[in-house]
This record gives C-alpha cells, sequence and structure tokens, in this order.
C-alpha cells in the first residue's frame, strides 16, 4: 500500500489522515512547525532570488545532496520519507508558499520518482 504526499501551507489545518512534515526555515510565526527547522528548507531565500530561481536552485541542492556524501542528514529525510510513504502514510509536506510554487514540490517530485524507481 502506498500513502500519498501533498504539499501544505502552514497556515492552514492539516486535511484528516495525513501527517505533517515540516520542510521550511527556522520561524517564529508558527512555533509547532518552526521551532525545529527542516534540513529541507529552502537556504535560497526571497526576495534575494525570484521565486522561479530559488526553486531552481534548490532542485540542484537537494540532488547534490541526494547524490553525494555532503549531507547524510537531507538523503536519511529522504529515504525516511519514502518508507513512510510506502508504507501508507499519507505525508503532508508543509511549508509557507503552497499554493504557490515552492521548493516542497520539489521535494514531492523527488519523493516520487525515487518512490518509483
Amino acid at each position: 500500500m502506498t500513502g500519498q504526499v501533498i504539499v501544505h501551507n502552514v497556515r492552514h489545518p492539516v486535511p484528516e489522515g495525513f501527517t505533517p512534515v515540516y520542510v521550511g526555515r527556522r520561524s517564529s510565526y508558527r512555533p509547532q512547525y518552526g521551532e525545529n527547522f527542516s534540513e529541507l528548507g529552502n537556504p535560497y531565500t526571497m526576495p534575494r532570488y525570484t521565486r522561479e530561481d530559488a526553486i531552481s536552485a534548490y532542485d540542484g541542492w537537494l540532488r547534490l545532496r541526494l547524490q553525494t556524501a555532503l549531507s547524510n542528514r537531507v538523503a536519511e529525510m529522504v529515504d525516511e520519507l519514502i518508507s513512510r510513504v510506502q508504507t501508507g502514510e499519507n505525508i503532508a509536506l508543509c511549508c509557507w508558499c503552497a499554493p504557490l510554487p515552492c521548493h516542497a514540490d520539489t521535494i514531492k517530485a523527488t519523493l516520487e520518482a525515487l518512490q518509483d524507481a
């Protein structure tokens, strides 16, 4: 049985049946999501980068970490999420951008691609 992965905005209640997984940077706005920042958070911030450039740069950042030993923790987190989804858990990747394009969309696409591999 395979679970679902959705990208979800932290400002809204998590849909029933989904486990929230915060993938953003440290934030004081909603401490239940932001006190323990995610190592999957996007280091490319706006307005320093455009939204599109930040997402594109994040895609390269994530791919590099999954292909090398630069950050084993990132690869471990991705592997853990894949395992959880493969056992049927529904995951809500929580960030601040959704429904706008977001680095969480990159994480979702990566999880789906690796799960199908």
